[in-house]
């Protein structure tokens, strides 16, 4: 992420399922701000799984679909019920979802640094994995602690940084767009994450959020404004600066794709894409999204197969 950008982490979604104590349901007929975004409708369920046979996939239809975790790490469900909104549209036929915030951390409309909320991220990874999900996602664009995350449990965290660094490449020359705020981290960032060849430039958007004082005492008083100015400020950015510079990024950089490096800015991104033809505009949530229900597939593939050459192998006494 950019700014230290507002991060909601909160109860959640599901589809297919009776939703969890303390989970949020999307609104019926819910979906996302402009989300008609760059990337492709998920497949209807008889063309998911021919693509899964394309792929040397075996999913049978019926077989359950993904259930997926998306973290936000902060202490308030700000933005929970907007996460949803925007994702489920998004999802697999079926796919079941869920948004949790991080319980104890400080209640305040933007990220704390990882020092933090680390140790409730990595509880609530834990508990992703004892409550059945296929997968992890950390709602943070810059992916902080989901590396050290991976080491402690048996199903994948991801973060949007990761399945950019597995996207990116395969698209072509890469351009991100991102605020002001320490953007001269990125570029490091995509080298460590294997981008340093793809990674073409690291344009300016730039956004700021209310002051402190503004901030606490509409997240006292009336949080839905505080996410409103939060989120018009998004908006403006890409009006003023994110058109253009994705355009620039075609144009002058040679950019196929463009990564925009904050999660708040998912679901926003259609009308970037709509008047700058030519380039893959990559939304920071979707893509996670779709990255996470492509990684179940090729697990629970691979355990059939186990289990199918288990049975076929003869018993040794």
């Amino acid at each position: 992420m950019d700014t230290p950008p507002p991060h909601s982490t909160q109860p959640s979604m599901t589809c297919r399922r009776k939703t969890p104590p303390g989970a949020l349901r999307p609104k019926a007929g819910a979906s996302p701000r402009n989300c008609p975004d760059a990337e492709p409708a998920a497949l209807p369920a008889p063309a998911l799984v021919k693509h899964q046979a394309r792929l040397g996939l075996r999913i049978e239809e019926g077989t359950a679909a993904a259930r997926i975790l998306f973290i936000h790490p902060m202490g308030t469900d700000l933005y929970n019920q907007l996460t949803l909104d925007l994702l489920a549209p998004a999802a697999a036929p079926g796919a079941e979802l869920e948004v949790r915030h991080l319980p104890g951390l400080p209640e305040t409309p933007f990220v704390p640094p990882s020092e933090v909320w680390g140790s409730a991220f990595f509880q609530a990874v834990r508990d992703a994995e004892r409550d059945g999900f296929d997968a992890a996602v950390s709602a943070c664009t810059s992916d902080p602690l989901v590396k050290e995350a991976k080491q402690l449990v048996g199903i994948p965290v991801i973060g949007p940084f990761e399945a950019l660094a597995r996207t990116a490449p395969s698209l072509g020359g890469l351009t991100i767009v991102a605020s002001g705020y320490k953007i001269e981290t990125w570029a490091p960032r995509a080298a460590a994450h294997g981008l340093e060849g793809v990674l073409l430039n690291v344009r300016k958007a730039d956004f700021s959020h209310p002051d402190p004082d503004t901030a606490a005492r509409l997240f006292a008083s009336d949080p839905g404004a505080l996410r409103g100015m939060v989120l018009e400020e998004m908006a403006r950015a890409l009006r003023d600066d994110g058109v253009e510079q994705t355009r620039l990024a075609r144009d002058e950089d040679g950019a196929a794709c463009v990564f925009y490096a904050c999660s708040l800015w998912s679901g926003m991104l259609g009308p970037v894409s709509e008047q700058v033809p030519g380039v893959a505009v990559l939304d920071p949530l979707v893509m996670p999204l779709r990255y996470a229900e492509y990684l179940t597939v090729v697990r629970r593939s691979a355990s059939e197969a186990s289990a199918q050459t288990a049975k076929s192998s003869p018993t040794t006494l």
